[in-house]
């Protein structure tokens, strides 16, 4: 069952307020309820009425897949792809993991600025990561029964912080009634944000086998 772009909410076992992007893909099966499909009409509208509170951060990794996606004009797509990539048909696992290894191997702990040419992509992703949202998005967007999805932007707030932990609460209540998984999603300890995060992730999957 496709749809249009849809963003659909959850939360993890920790509370983490969670946003995911459908691309125009599956959508989990709680969404296929009509009335859980409405409550999370309400609530994407509600969430844009937040205060931008959080400073963010975004996933390294993403715009070495967008290089391929969205080209620069009149540079030949083949100066990113190698000859045995040729064949992938914008199917982007398989080179998401190998820049994922490459990244991790470099002991690069700063995030990368490389994101200045997809200013459009990203803008509506950190627009809800400084609401408070750890945002995914699909990651093969041309294979709508590919349920692969990354993090894409994400807030950096610390329970130490006062004002963060108001804001997380304010947009908490936002979501109130949004299902819940029975693991934590995301691996942080003393605001450390580890590149495990990073990893792909089989959401619906995960959604429908585990959301409350």
């Amino acid at each position: 069952m496709n749809h249009l772009d849809i963003n659909f909410y959850f939360r993890d076992m920790f509370g983490r307020l969670c946003v995911a992007a459908s691309a125009g893909g599956e959508i989990p099966n709680f969404l296929k309820n009509e009335d859980m499909f409405d409550h999370n009409t309400k609530i994407n509208r509600s969430v844009y009425n937040l205060p931008l509170n959080f400073e963010i951060k975004n996933n390294p990794i993403i715009t070495s897949i967008l290089e391929v996606q969205y080209p620069t004009p009149n540079i030949d797509e083949s100066d990113f792809l190698t000859e045995q990539d040729s064949d992938e048909n914008y199917h982007f696992s398989l080179r998401y993991n190998k820049k994922l290894l490459e990244y991790k191997s470099s002991n690069n702990s700063s995030e990368k600025e490389l994101k200045n040419r997809f200013n459009d992509y990203f803008y509506n992703f950190d627009m809800l990561a400084k609401r408070g949202f750890y945002v995914y998005d699909k990651l093969n967007i041309n294979h709508p029964s590919n349920n692969d999805y990354v993090l894409v932007s994400y807030p950096t707030y610390s329970r130490r912080n006062i004002e963060h932990v108001s804001s997380h609460i304010h947009a908490f209540s936002t979501v109130s009634g949004t299902p819940y998984i029975k693991k934590s999603l995301i691996t942080k300890r003393n605001d450390i944000f580890y590149t495990s995060n990073f990893q792909i992730i089989d959401l619906l999957t995960l959604l429908d086998k585990e959301a409350l």
